[in-house]
């Protein structure tokens, strides 16, 4: 049988190669994600090991030079790394060397004042030289490092991205305003980062920290390098004591670091992983209805062949096996086909990482056993199972059908089980939906995502049924468009609606999916749309990619021509009610002509009157109600209680709580805003070069 199957395979070979063509695609899409994932993988171990050479132990300051979340606002202590603490450190005994590293986020523009890279991954560090003023973390490629606080130097990449030169002016902004620069020298670093793209910008130690708004004598972090014979724990466990005091510090070892960056770029490859993994899987999906599909035309189309086999004597085995057999051979070369593909498209995501502007290393192309076996085997996996419905119906074709002309057609009782099963299947899952519909988050997810997958496959079932009054309806205009040949078209569709649903089956199920993306893309713009505007009455938000406003910035923003009202809006976290709670601070006075939140108790106005607002799904948790009491307990000092003004529907950019006047004395010890609001007087819209609706750290 196997020499039959193969005659069959090269009879057939036209409308197999579109078979071969659906395991192509399928398994060339999930070769190409699983040799992308090994290759970031294999870069990122590569990387690791040369990104901490040298640290054994490092104590760093996560709110120096970065930009701080709620928690870090509401709870940092005024501690800092200073050079006291450096040298506390280096007196340890089991301790070789130590660094003392000033760097943050900072962004650096091109000649066109364009920002370059990814903000969160733009980087600002001090230079630190030694004695012959060079510095082996950053070997210098052209020029010489920073001497002065005017000086720069920049990594290869960025300055050929930007088409910088040695004695170019080069712009630098983080917490505070931009400065112009003189580039010095030209540098090479194995960091994840800027090999992949980003920037990294070398100051003498002050003029780092005049950029990243550091105290004079503050550092960001301590490198410290163990002694011989002393392990990275064993210098952890006697440099903690040394750390200050405060949430903000923390004191790692070198292998706990290259750990965390090692999970941190396998994270940042899943997404284009999952991405890929998805569109092979919805392509094999498919692939199973084309698959089954054509074999199902192929044993109609050889009935009376198969009958003949019977005929002279082959089993009902040998003819189910004589049909597999074509599919293992079809599945194998087109499996083997996806994986040259596949390796085709791993090769060029790898050779592309740089283009994405992602914080992934640069990596090689790794071919591993398990890809070539994984794509083999589950390439004919795939087509062998789809051909196995095809294969049952072949081998219970009867001998004498080698005497008649024609398939033999479905009973009514297969079509009729068949339509049952889909309208409970379909019922079940719209069932599902509805239910998920009345739920929210994470509850909501399981039955939406089930009951959709049941309602499709429901559907798919009832497309014999379905294809009745579809094609009644487009036999009238076919019949005037094309005649005689579309009257007839109409009637072999309507001939045999099992065959009708089969070939449609992959078509609905793709469009059905391009549909869901369409509408839910959509519907997830219109409602961060609605939020936005429904409840932001301001006119502009002042922010920065960098890091926090000054306070003086929202000073100036509020005495700009045309402002009539403007708030800094300070993000906290406090306890609430007991709970650890996002609020959100406004300045009490010009709230109500900023923002316009949904109320469904109580009106906004309250907020004048040293009371809070929370949302409703904050009050129903802990059952409040307008005019209820409220402990709230800031970082420091008293725990005063407010009552509750009032409560809003809740909005996709919102925290629970949004409060200013009543707890002014608390917002006020962070130092810096995280944004500002304004609304600017009616018919006079704001000079440009005051204020934009761009963030103003995207251009420099």
């Amino acid at each position: 049988m196997f020499r039959t199957a193969l005659r069959n395979v090269l009879a057939y070979r036209g409308r197999l190669l579109m078979t071969t063509l659906a395991v192509l695609l399928g398994t060339g899409f999930m070769t190409g994600t699983m040799i992308f994932s090994d290759s970031i993988h294999q870069a990122a171990n590569n990387s690791r090991s040369k990104d901490f050479t040298g640290i054994s132990v490092q104590v760093a300051d996560d709110t120096a030079g970065l930009p701080s979340s709620a928690r870090q606002n509401s709870t940092k202590s005024s501690a800092r790394l200073t050079e006291a603490t450096v040298r506390r450190i280096a007196a340890l005994p089991g301790v070789a060397g130590t660094r003392a590293v000033v760097s943050g986020t900072a962004a650096i523009a091109d000649k066109n004042g364009n920002m370059i890279g990814d903000i969160m991954r733009s980087t600002g560090a001090n230079f630190v030289p030694d004695a012959a003023g060079n510095d082996a973390r950053y070997p210098m490629l052209q020029g010489r490092g920073p001497h002065t606080a005017t000086e720069v130097a920049l990594d290869r990449g960025t300055v050929e991205k930007a088409g910088y030169r040695l004695g170019d002016t080069v712009r630098i902004a983080a917490n505070g305003p931009a400065i112009s620069v003189t580039l010095t020298g030209v540098f090479s670093s194995d960091a994840p980062a800027v090999r992949s793209g980003n920037p990294l910008a070398l100051l003498d130690t002050q003029g780092a920290r005049r950029v990243l708004s550091l105290a004079p004598d503050q550092y960001s972090s301590i490198d410290v390098t163990a002694a011989p014979g002393t392990s990275e724990t064993a210098l952890l466990h006697a440099v903690t004591p040394l750390v200050p005091g405060g949430n903000q510090f923390r004191a790692e070892t070198g292998a706990q670091l290259a750990a965390q960056q090692a999970e941190m770029l396998a994270q940042s490859g899943r997404s284009l992983a999952t991405m890929l993994t998805t569109a092979a899987g919805i392509s094999l999906f498919i692939g199973i209805f084309l698959i089954a599909n054509t074999f199902t035309m192929l044993v109609a189309q050889r009935t009376r062949q198969l009958a003949l086999l019977r005929a002279i004597g082959a089993g009902r085995s040998q003819v189910t096996r004589s049909v597999l057999i074509e599919a293992l051979l079809v599945g194998l070369s087109g499996s083997a086909a996806g994986l040259l593909l596949g390796i085709g498209i791993g090769a060029g995501l790898a050779a592309g990482v740089k283009s994405l502007d992602a914080d992934l290393p640069r990596a090689g192309v790794v071919i591993t056993p398990t890809t070539v076996l994984i794509t083999l085997l589950v390439g004919t996996l795939v087509t062998v199972l789809s051909a196995a419905l095809p294969a049952l119906r072949a081998c219970r074709i009867p001998p004498v059908a080698a005497l008649s002309s024609g398939e033999q057609p479905a009973t009514h009782r297969s079509l009729f089980l068949r339509n049952v099963l889909g309208s409970l299947t379909t019922a079940g899952g719209l069932g599902l939906v509805l239910l998920g519909s009345t739920e929210r988050g994470a509850t909501a997810r399981l039955p939406l995502m089930v009951g959709a997958l049941l309602a499709v496959l429901g559907v798919v079932q009832l497309l014999p049924l379905l294809s009745r009054p579809v094609i009644a309806l487009a036999r009238p205009p076919l019949a005037r468009l094309c005649g005689t040949p579309g009257s007839l078209a109409a009637l072999n569709a309507i001939r045999n609606p099992r065959r009708t649903a089969s070939t449609a089956a992959a078509l609905t199920i793709g469009l059905t999916l391009v549909t869901a993306m369409t509408v839910i893309g959509a519907s997830v713009s219109d409602a961060i749309d609605r939020a936005v505007t429904n409840e932001m009455a301001a006119d502009y938000a002042v922010t920065t990619l960098t890091g926090t406003l000054d306070p003086s910035i929202a000073t100036s923003v509020a005495q700009a021509p045309g402002v009539v009202a403007s708030s800094p809006v300070t993000d906290v976290e406090w306890r609430i009610a007991g709970v650890r709670t996002e609020a959100k601070g406004l300045d009490a006075d010009s709230a109500d002509q900023l923002v316009r939140p949904s109320m469904s108790q109580g009106a906004a106005t309250a907020l004048k009157r040293g009371q809070i607002l929370v949302d409703s799904d904050f009050a129903g948790r802990h059952g409040l109600a307008v005019g209820s009491t409220v402990t709230v307990a800031p970082r420091a000092g008293p725990a005063p209680a407010s009552p509750s003004a009032g409560c809003s529907h809740p909005a996709g950019c919102s925290p629970p709580c949004s409060c200013r006047a009543a707890w002014s004395p608390h917002t006020s010890r962070t130092r810096r805003r995280s944004r500002s609001w304004s609304r600017a007087r009616t018919g006079q819209p704001l000079p440009s070069n005051r204020l934009s609706r761009t963030p103003p750290a995207k251009a420099l």
